[in-house]
């Protein structure tokens, strides 16, 4: 059991983004904790429901953050473990 944990608790998170016009993934940086990493996916929300982007219609955070768009478009934001690459398939 103390193996598996000292495996995880090393493991990098990356943040992603997935924009649903083009399904296309994009790496939006690194940390070394997913803590670390769901606090700037927090960050990008606040910043969303403060001063939202032009077009931004809604915004939803839970596991991961959905920005909605007027244009009926949408990015997710989500944090995978580095191990995962959301591009291959």
């Amino acid at each position: 059991m103390k193996k598996t944990i000292l495996m995880f608790s090393m493991t990098a998170w990356i943040l992603w983004a997935n924009h649903s016009n083009n399904n296309s993934w994009i790496p939006m940086g690194g940390y070394t904790a997913r803590l670390d990493c769901m606090d700037y996916m927090e960050g990008i929300a606040a910043g969303q429901m403060t001063k939202p982007s032009k077009g931004v219609t809604d915004v939803t955070l839970k596991d991961q953050l959905w920005v909605d768009f007027k244009d009926g478009s949408r990015i997710m934001f989500t944090c995978f473990p580095d191990t995962i690459d959301p591009r291959t398939k």
